[in-house]
């Protein structure tokens, strides 16, 4: 009789066990940051708890194993990949309209750079979907500067320089053939992961403060140019053919921590890129250096940059204007 029971309750025990296990449904992601950093040890955390919540398991790729962002955007539309998370660099490839939140010079300070990715949501959502994928809010990574060997105070400085340029990064690509067409520097595109190879004889790089130190390039460079570039984001982002094997409920659950996430990494990141500036200044020696004719390089860059990003139809036009309009009444308080 004891025997009986036991029996039953252990074939009970297991039946539920077996059960909790198929109800977890587990999907794949990927992302370029560098297992330990601290965009490493968010995206687990966060996938903890989509796990304990949800009953999602993310089976979390971190680092180069599948290359550079677009190779991760590739192998995610190639259905190698469930999930994402990507920068514009990546993003880009699934819709070129992501290339809207780098334009240069668009956002000048952190309240333009929220109200920006605030007003860009909807939109980005309403087209990655159209392509077959699900986004989950817009997560900042921060403002870009460039760093050099030597100061860059004017126009003069370039000549000759060897500028990193981000392979396959469509803004980065436009920025630095006009720098080279202007005013003669020499562009040197690789993927993020091989510039630790070629950073001695690199004179200029681009990143974030944060960037700098996580990748180990900051030994190699001194000055930093006082106005930044361009404002970086980046998204989680999912096919929906696997978002839509999910039931409503977990859905709603799963993007509800995400959204969550995507807010608190932003400002974790902005504050690590604030206490990452102040190391290379306080710590390491450099140098912020003013760009003499910043408001020409930046009036050279929207006629140039700007137009032939539209021209060549990377960009609608009424996108462009409806942005740059909203953000100019932000910012005269209209």
């Amino acid at each position: 009789m004891k025997f009986g029971r036991i029996f039953a309750i252990s074939f009970l025990f297991l039946c539920f066990a077996k059960s909790s296990a198929l109800s977890v449904i587990r999907v794949t992601c990927s992302s370029i940051a560098p297992p330990g950093s601290l965009f490493d040890k968010l995206l687990k955390e966060g996938a903890e708890k989509i796990r304990n919540e949800v009953g999602v398991e993310v089976v979390w790729i971190s680092g180069n194993a599948f290359g550079d962002d677009v190779d991760i955007a590739k192998a995610l539309k190639n259905k190698k990949l469930d999930c994402a998370i990507l920068t514009v660099n990546g993003l880009k490839t699934i819709s070129r309209y992501f290339d809207v939140l780098e334009l240069p010079f668009l956002v000048k300070n952190f309240k333009e750079a929220d109200f920006l990715r605030s007003r860009m949501l909807t939109i980005l959502n309403k087209l990655a979907e159209e392509e077959g994928y699900v986004i989950s809010g817009l997560a900042e990574v921060g403002f870009v500067y460039l760093f050099s060997k030597t100061p860059l105070r004017k126009f003069e400085d370039f000549k000759g320089k060897k500028f990193w340029i981000w392979a396959g990064h469509t803004i980065e690509e436009e920025v630095v053939g006009f720098l080279k067409n202007k005013f003669g520097v020499i562009p040197v595109k690789a993927n993020i992961w091989d510039v630790d190879k070629l950073k001695k004889e690199l004179d200029i790089v681009v990143g974030t403060p944060y960037v700098l130190l996580v990748l180990g390039w900051q030994n190699d460079f001194k000055f930093m140019m006082e106005d930044p570039v361009i404002y970086l984001a980046a998204s989680g982002i999912m096919r929906k053919e696997v978002f839509d094997k999910m039931d409503k409920s977990t859905q709603e659950k799963l993007m509800k921590i995400l959204y969550e996430y995507s807010e608190k990494a932003s400002l974790i990141l902005r504050e690590e890129n604030m206490g990452s500036e102040s190391i290379l200044l306080k710590r390491l020696g450099y140098q912020k250096v003013k760009f003499q004719d910043i408001d020409e390089l930046e009036k050279l860059i929207k006629d140039e940059v700007w137009n032939e990003l539209v021209n060549r139809k990377y960009l609608p036009d009424w996108l462009v204007v409806s942005v740059v309009k909203d953000i100019l009444k932000m910012r005269l308080g209209q």
